[in-house]
This record gives structure tokens, C-alpha cells and sequence, in this order.
């Protein structure tokens, strides 16, 4: 098992579900991920996540001005059903934090703790 530092674990249940309320994404430390390849994620480049993150985002703008996002996938990264988009992202201290959207079917899978 790898050791990690600044380690934060989120877990989503139906009072997070509101759209537009923010939850921690990312912190900076060394972790192991879902295919057992351990990632390392700096401080220092928390920033540059950001920005290419809120630059994918502005991407989905549509033709009236709203943003789609970025899928949050809600079936085992299978990458069929969204259970929301990320529509915003930002750094708050030391964590970026992104802006959910989410749809019926997200809503319904994390407050039945089903995914």
C-alpha cells in the first residue's frame, strides 16, 4: 500500500447534492489510483489543474452562453450516464474545489449510496 500525505477522502451523500455547492476534488500528495498506478499530484501545480480544467469546462460553452461541463461519471468511469457535469473549479487554500451540476440519475445513485 502507498503511503500518502495530505490525503482527503470526500464522500458525497444527499446533503452535498445541490448544484452549485462545492466539494474538495483534488489535494496535493502521492496516492494510488482505480488501475493501481501510483499518481503524484504537487502543490505547485494545483494551479495549472485549474486552468486546464476551467479551460476544458469554457469548451462546453454552448451558443447561449451556458456551460455544460465535464461529466462526473456515474458508473465506474464507463463513460455512458453523467451523474452531474463539473461547471465551475477553483483552488480554496490548498484543495481545489470544483462546482458540481448534477442530473436525476446522480442525485439518485449518491443519495441511495449506490455509487
Amino acid at each position: 500500500m502507498t503511503n500518502t500525505t495530505n490525503a482527503l477522502f470526500h464522500e458525497l451523500g444527499a446533503e452535498g447534492l445541490t448544484d452549485g455547492r462545492m466539494f474538495d476534488a483534488l489535494v496535493a500528495g502521492t496516492y494510488t489510483d482505480m488501475l493501481g498506478r501510483v499518481v503524484e499530484f504537487k502543490k505547485k501545480e494545483l494551479a495549472e489543474y485549474v486552468s486546464n480544467t476551467q479551460q476544458a469546462s469554457e469548451a462546453t460553452r454552448t451558443e447561449s452562453g451556458d456551460i455544460v461541463g465535464l461529466p462526473i461519471d456515474s458508473r465506474n468511469h464507463d463513460k455512458q450516464d453523467a451523474a452531474g457535469w463539473i461547471v465551475a473549479v477553483e483552488i480554496v487554500g490548498e484543495v481545489v474545489r470544483v462546482i458540481p451540476k448534477w442530473t436525476e440519475l446522480g442525485r439518485d445513485l449518491i443519495s441511495r449510496g449506490l455509487q
